[in-house]
């Protein structure tokens, strides 16, 4: 799954907000995600996992849904 960013490949980045169009950057310290678009100006928004489909959704970015593990 491959669109052009490279840090898609980084363990600092949380893959599935990065493909869907946001920054996803991830604060290793505490765990919060940048709840921005993908290559915002200016500092990250960290905010708390579970807020950052609303976050995004609020800019027109919609997450995938996780496929169920079996």
């Amino acid at each position: 799954m491959s669109n052009g960013r490279s840090e898609n490949h980084n363990s600092n980045i949380v893959s599935d907000v990065a493909a869907a169009g946001g920054c996803g950057l991830k604060n290793l310290a505490n765990g919060a995600t940048c709840g921005l678009p993908a290559r915002h100006s200016g500092p990250c928004d960290f905010m708390a996992p579970g807020a950052v489909p609303g976050a995004l959704h609020d800019k027109g970015i919609e997450l995938q849904a996780e496929p169920p593990t079996t």
